[in-house]
């Protein structure tokens, strides 16, 4: 009688693959629900708008929130102040009105 002696089967791919998605499970658990020093962390935000206890949207610490605009919200705009400058005034048109014309006919949906 001869004997048959089976070679266990590489699953080196499968051990690949559990190691890649336990890495990936620790890193999403530290970058979205671990709470941070400052904050009880992005859960815990979403949880208190939720139930109404939070309104604050911001992910950044208070002290690295800053006007990004540099004021350009708090500008007035005037438009008297543009129409009777001199230099506006000054402007003139070189080019002809452009005359649209009809386009299309009134019914495209009508056979010629």
């Amino acid at each position: 009688m001869e004997t048959l002696e089976e070679k266990p089967k590489k699953r080196t791919w499968l051990y690949i693959f559990i190691g890649v998605l336990i890495v990936a499970i620790i890193v999403i658990y530290f970058v979205f629900f671990a709470p941070s020093a400052s904050s009880g962390g992005i859960l815990s935000k979403i949880v208190g708008l939720i139930f109404g206890q939070s309104s604050d949207l911001s992910l950044l610490q208070a002290d690295l929130q800053k006007d990004v605009t540099g004021g350009i919200i708090n500008l007035k705009f005037d438009p008297a102040t543009v129409l009777e400058n001199s230099i506006y005034q000054s402007l003139h048109s070189y080019a002809d009105p452009v005359d649209i014309g009809s386009l299309g006919r009134p019914n495209p949906f009508i056979p010629f």
